[in-house]
C-alpha cells in the first residue's frame, strides 16, 4: 500500500515505534483553568516529534459528573 507521497506503508511500524500515553488533562494547560486541555497537546505536538514520538495514545476522556455527600444528601 502507498501513499500520495510515494512511500510504501508497512504494516509492523509499530514494533519500533515510540508511543507515549498521554493524558490530557495534566498534560499542557492553555487557559489557565488548571486543567489540561487539546489545544496544550496541540501547542506541544513539535515538541514530542523532537522528542522522537511516533504515535500518541490518548487515555479515555469524558465528561463526570462530580457528586459529593454533601450535594447528595437530603435535609
Amino acid at each position: 500500500m502507498s501513499g500520495r507521497s510515494g512511500a510504501v506503508w508497512n504494516r509492523e511500524w509499530w514494533r519500533d515505534a515510540v508511543v507515549y500515553q498521554l493524558y490530557t488533562r495534566s498534560f499542557f494547560d492553555t487557559n489557565g483553568d488548571g486543567v489540561g486541555d487539546l489545544q496544550g497537546v496541540r501547542q506541544k505536538l513539535p515538541y514530542l516529534a523532537e522528542l522522537g514520538v511516533d504515535a500518541i495514545w490518548f487515555n479515555p476522556w469524558y465528561a463526570l459528573l462530580v457528586l459529593t455527600r454533601a450535594t447528595t444528601w437530603r435535609t
